[in-house]
């Protein structure tokens, strides 16, 4: 997973939990994030201008679809997606003979999976999302994917075994643990026995965003949500201990690959696992 620490946002991420918290019972969430995404945009402004000069060639989303999925104005995080797509491309050729279709699921603003078609040329690239606007510019803007629009709860329509691969970032992070179990549970239907599924999830590096109250329930049983918007919702925050994967969410399953974070990690990257669909 890419750092994305180098790009300048103001993403709520250094707040303290009590801070955090006080947020969450005073129902003052709309207004706080209207304010973080107006003064990440102002402190964005200049840079994006001379990115914009700089890759004359990159269709960029106007700031508020950026603010949606990473979340930040931050033109130059959103060219971090270029990393995560050779990340998880090299992840998916080490364990698999062929890839022959990718399915992003929660593409968003398709930071990351429109390089596909260029990293992997044969392969058959797909993006869906439970947000219609950012389904309709990612049509207009990117080239090379097939893109959908799927509902807030599964199903896919996409038939079984269909995917060689596929994967999502942060996308987990925003849904309850019970959404978490049934989102898993399709994204194994629609990929081929023997076939792979890459998640990420808030871990340990997140533990400094959970209130002394809710490190109980980040040790047993391993899940804290944060119910601060809507499921789904950028401020809708669930941690997941790396024992609960293990534990419950991916238990039965072949774990292929996992990059588990220290408390001590800095940045926005999260946990990264891949589990095998059996054979």
């Amino acid at each position: 997973m890419p750092d994305q620490s180098s790009g300048k946002a103001l993403t709520g991420q250094s707040v303290s939990p009590r801070v955090a918290e006080l947020v969450r019972s005073l129902g003052i969430y709309p207004l706080a994030r209207q304010l973080l995404y107006t003064l990440d945009r102002i402190r964005n402004h200049r840079d994006n201008v001379a990115i914009q000069r700089e890759n004359p060639g990159v269709r960029f989303p106007p700031p508020r679809l950026l603010w949606v999925t990473q979340p930040s104005t931050s033109f130059r995080i959103y060219l971090t997606g270029v990393e995560a797509a050779r990340e998880y491309l090299g992840i998916a050729g080490s364990h698999l003979p062929a890839v022959e279709r990718i399915l992003e699921w929660g593409c968003g603003n398709a930071s990351i999976v429109r390089h596909f078609h260029r990293l992997s040329p044969h392969t058959r690239v797909f993006g869906c999302d439970y947000d219609h606007e950012l389904i309709q510019w990612c049509r207009t803007n990117v080239d090379g994917v097939e893109f959908s629009v799927n509902a807030l709860e599964p199903p896919l329509d996409f038939p079984d075994d269909y995917f060689d691969f596929v994967y999502s970032r942060s996308v987990y992070t925003h849904l309850p643990a019970d959404l978490q179990i049934r989102w898993l549970a399709e994204q194994l239907r629609v990929t081929r026995p023997g076939g792979l599924v890459l998640l990420t999830v808030h871990g340990d590096a997140y533990k400094h965003r959970v209130t002394q109250r809710e490190l109980v329930d980040y040790a047993d049983p391993g899940v804290v949500e944060h119910r601060t918007s809507d499921v789904g919702g950028p401020w809708f925050t669930t941690f997941n201990s790396p024992a609960y994967m293990e534990r419950e969410l991916l238990a039965g399953l072949e774990i292929v690959h996992r990059d588990v974070l220290p408390d001590t990690a800095l940045g926005l990257r999260q946990d990264t696992w891949v589990v095998r669909k059996p054979r």
